[in-house]
């Protein structure tokens, strides 16, 4: 299993040719540029639910740019270990090829036509403390 800022999960798993699944906490994680996110720290008017395709597409050049400075070495290291290119450990190189896990509830954030294949929507994990947690696990 992996999260968005687990750079090491998905190099691990290749690396050992291990299936694995990412995660997404919230719909902000995919940044589909279809429902794209409202940012709260955003100007007034990129807050505006209206941003179209073609906005979204500018910000995320931007922040594509921005962002690629922090995940090079990552990036770099990929290559070192002989894995193939997989795009930006922050946006679609964090997507596992055998499927996503979006633990949210719909409500939150519908599937959207361009987030990750093979991405199902879980709903809100919530721990059953009634539950004992296996010995092994401890």
């Amino acid at each position: 299993m992996s999260h968005p800022i687990t750079f090491a999960a998905p190099l691990a798993a290749e690396t050992l040719k291990k299936p694995w699944l990412a995660t997404a906490l919230a719909p902000l994680s995919f940044f589909s540029l279809t429902d794209f996110p409202i940012m709260p720290a955003a100007p007034p008017g990129l807050r505006d639910r209206q941003v179209g395709p073609f906005l979204a597409s500018l910000l995320m050049t931007i922040a594509r740019f921005v962002v690629g400075r922090w995940t090079t070495p990552v990036t770099v290291f990929r290559r070192e270990l002989g894995l193939p290119a997989s795009g930006d450990p922050m946006f679609e190189g964090q997507w596992s090829p055998h499927g996503t896990l979006a633990l949210f509830a719909r409500a939150f954030g519908p599937p959207q036509g361009d987030w990750p294949a093979k991405t199902t929507v879980t709903g809100f994990p919530f721990s059953n403390r009634a539950i004992a947690m296996p010995p092994e696990l401890s």
